[in-house]
């Protein structure tokens, strides 16, 4: 079997995506009522929640948006699903944490940024030394 970059997509692809995006270890727990939250887009304010496992769930959504435009990118593919395959390792959500959030005026709440955690919290993001 040879993948085939100019092939049909799969009519059961999308129910994969959905397999993944539902994964315990691709899920944080936050307020329903969120201004900042991007949908269906990738969360790129979830470096506070996630900490150092971020850079993971980054480097699979970089590798699956170069392989959607370039379906050549065999190399992309294949780091998008080493990566892909450590979140699903991940056996449970990461859980709220009140430290995470900050309200709004009109009562929303929306992510704190690294800055407004501080330099501790900072220090706790960082990915472990290798």
């Amino acid at each position: 079997m040879r993948h085939d970059p100019h092939g049909r997509r799969h009519d059961q692809i999308d129910n994969l995506a959905e397999v993944y995006q539902w994964l315990p270890g691709n899920l944080f727990i936050g307020p329903q009522n969120r201004s900042d939250d991007p949908g269906a887009a990738f969360e790129t304010g979830a470096q506070v929640v996630i900490g150092g496992d971020f850079n993971t769930h980054v480097t699979a959504s970089q590798a699956i948006q170069t392989y959607l435009r370039a379906p050549s990118a065999v190399g992309a593919a294949q780091q998008a699903v080493g990566n892909l395959g450590q979140i699903a390792r991940m056996t449970s959500v990461f859980p709220l944490n009140p430290d995470n959030w900050v309200k709004n005026s009109n009562g929303s709440y929306k992510l704190a940024s690294i800055e407004q955690l501080g330099r501790v919290a900072r220090a706790i993001m960082e990915p472990a030394a290798s």
